[in-house]
């Protein structure tokens, strides 16, 4: 509703823009038919309705640009809740930066479209209108020429705009996965700094940055190619006409008014049909975002339909895991319940993660039970809510040390006391404060550090169950051992699952699965 108030108030200040460029000419062909003479007067007055045609249009440019912000917000927002909402594989496999990547691209499309082209095409044709009438006072041949090439421009551009559509949609993709490789390499900062030569991975850069422009290059040279050509061909009919126009009037069969007024409403003419032709072309990439948006929607994960209030106990029967490309035997088969800490242990590449991922519905799978309900019939959020997951790589975000520990959770005031009485952080506030900036991926934190953040923000949250996930694998013994504890202190309060490679402090894990060959 809000949109259709904006475009209606946007096509009636376009209208309006037309229409007061078109006085002037207006003006003329009445003045002409009076046989009056073109006084000072009268130039000052096209003067002036020539500067509000022009406020006008900043009007137009200002009003546009205010809804925009919050239209742009909005609609990234929506795009962002689609991605939020895309199968855990499909995300891993086409990658979050990609996908970011064709997000922007479409949100920026479907604002170009909305607020300028879709307005343009609307006021070009109305404004063209008016021109082929006042053509049509001077010349009717003049006039049906000038007809003639809007079906020319509108079916030719159509033409051009589905092929390119088809061209601008495999460019997207071709883009976003190459800038999703350049990333994956600028973002190593450290082994970066201390490469001494970086000709290299330049080298191993060269092709994502062929990819990346070499796309752009082939739609921008078939478009500027043939938008060039008819151009051209309505460049013909405008200095035909002109010349048309000044032979006329030098043979006399033209008035001096006339020769004026097609000056002045040829530009106008030619513009609005260029208006139509580019909101046609807008239209191409509008298109193409609304078929990625309904892509994402294709690719939302399942979702069952019952609430979850708490978990007070998983039932695990499970045979084997279902990933991509292939399924791993994993049969495991217990009850646990809160104050059970689980320790998984096995080689590398055996499914330990990957089971732990499906108790937050990753993945499906068969055999696992919370509270006697099907894992795959409860909701992914409620399911979410009361499972919280410590990944090894810890999510750290630019900002500050507080709003690295509320990250994900609901903003509280009393947060900031609570965390300063949180035992696991004793030793980084040593040091800093809630306030301290967190540099970009943690940069002035350490591996420890990161873990013992993960773990304040872990048993802040309302979940029931912990996963630990070779969170202490990389860090040193103190930390560890300081981690390790808080979970002990804490554990009747949660189903704790640890995998690790590593030994675990004696009598910490009271809980093996049961793996049945």
């Amino acid at each position: 509703m809000k949109y259709k108030r904006f475009f209606a108030m946007m096509l009636g200040i376009s209208v309006l823009i037309s229409l007061t460029s078109l006085i002037t000419p207006f003006f003329l062909q009445i003045w002409n038919s009076r046989q009056e003479v073109l006084t000072g007067e009268k130039v000052l007055l096209l003067i002036a309705l020539i500067l509000l045609s022009k406020g006008l249009h900043i009007l137009f440019i200002v009003y546009r640009e205010r809804f925009a912000k919050n239209y742009n917000k909005k609609n990234f927002s929506d795009y962002l809740c689609d991605f939020f909402a895309l199968n855990y594989d499909d995300l891993v496999k086409d990658g979050p930066t990609n996908i970011l990547e064709r997000i922007a691209m479409s949100v920026n499309s479907i604002y170009s479209f909305l607020t300028g082209g879709c307005i343009s095409l609307y006021s070009g044709a109305i404004t063209a209108g008016v021109c082929l009438i006042l053509f049509l006072l001077v010349d009717v041949k003049m006039t049906l020429l000038l007809l003639l090439l809007l079906p020319l421009n509108y079916f030719s551009y159509r033409a051009l705009n589905q092929e390119l559509a088809k061209r601008s949609q495999e460019m997207q993709m071709q883009t976003g996965q190459g800038f999703q490789q350049i990333l994956s390499y600028v973002g190593q900062v450290d082994y970066l700094k201390q490469s001494a030569d970086h000709t290299a991975i330049l080298r191993k850069l060269d092709p994502a940055l062929e990819q990346v422009y070499a796309s752009m290059a082939r739609v921008n040279e078939y478009a500027q190619s043939v938008s060039a050509l008819l151009a051209g061909l309505n460049e013909v009919a405008k200095n035909g006409i002109l010349i048309y126009s000044v032979y006329a009037f030098a043979s006399g069969s033209l008035s001096s008014y006339f020769l004026l007024l097609i000056n002045l409403v040829m530009p106008l003419y030619f513009s609005s049909v260029n208006s139509i032709v580019n909101a046609n072309l807008n239209r191409r990439d509008f298109d193409v975002a609304v078929k990625f948006r309904g892509e994402l929607k294709e690719k939302r994960e399942k979702d069952g339909d019952k609430r979850l209030d708490a978990i007070e106990e998983i039932e695990l029967d499970v045979a084997k895991l279902d990933v991509p490309g292939k399924t791993i035997p994993f049969a495991v088969k217990g009850t646990l319940k809160k104050g059970d800490i689980v320790k998984i242990c096995g080689d590398s590449g055996a499914g330990k993660s990957s089971f732990v991922k499906t108790l937050l519905k990753f993945r499906p799978v068969q055999g696992v039970r919370l509270n006697g309900i099907p894992l795959s019939e409860l909701k992914n959020r409620a399911v979410r809510q009361r499972v919280e997951y410590l990944p090894q790589n810890v999510p750290i975000v630019k900002g500050s040390l507080l709003e690295n520990l509320q990250f994900g959770c609901e903003e509280k005031e009393s947060d900031r006391a609570h965390f300063e009485k949180e035992p696991v952080l004793k030793s980084i506030l040593q040091d800093k404060t809630m306030d301290t900036e967190i540099l970009e991926a943690g940069a002035n934190l350490s591996g420890g550090e990161k873990q013992k953040i993960a773990v304040a923000r872990a048993l802040k949250s309302e979940a029931d169950v912990l996963i630990l996930d070779e969170i202490c694998s990389n860090i040193d013994k103190a930390s560890s051992d300081e981690i390790y504890e808080r979970i002990r202190r804490e554990r009747e309060k949660y189903i704790t699952f640890i995998i690790t490679h590593d030994e675990l402090p004696e009598g910490l894990a009271n809980v093996e699965l049961n793996r049945q060959a």
